[in-house]
């Protein structure tokens, strides 16, 4: 499953918006859209998310990082600052 079929599933079955969704993850609305389009708008080219924004939608949807990371199949981690991570965080990316 992908992040963004993970995500629509999530709201669908939640009765949320894209909006209350994105309030709840504490991101914007329009990044939200960005990930569920599949489409950096500037770029044209699929989002890549970093960790800290993986961790923010996880924690939305109710579910730790490491079960969103063995849940999806399709997305890449850029931009990991490993100062905020745990240490169980820094061996899941290793």
């Amino acid at each position: 499953m992908t992040l963004r079929e993970l995500i629509v599933k999530y709201r669908i079955d939640h009765g949320l918006s894209q909006r209350q969704f994105a309030q709840i993850c504490d991101i914007s609305n329009g990044y939200l859209a960005m990930i569920e389009n599949n489409e950096n708008p500037r770029t044209k080219k699929p989002p890549v998310l970093s960790l800290t924004m993986l961790r923010k939608l996880a924690g939305g949807m109710g579910m730790s990082l490491q079960s969103l990371f063995e849940t999806i199949d399709d997305e890449m981690v850029s931009g990991v600052d490993e100062a905020i991570l745990s240490e169980d965080e820094r061996d899941m990316i290793m």
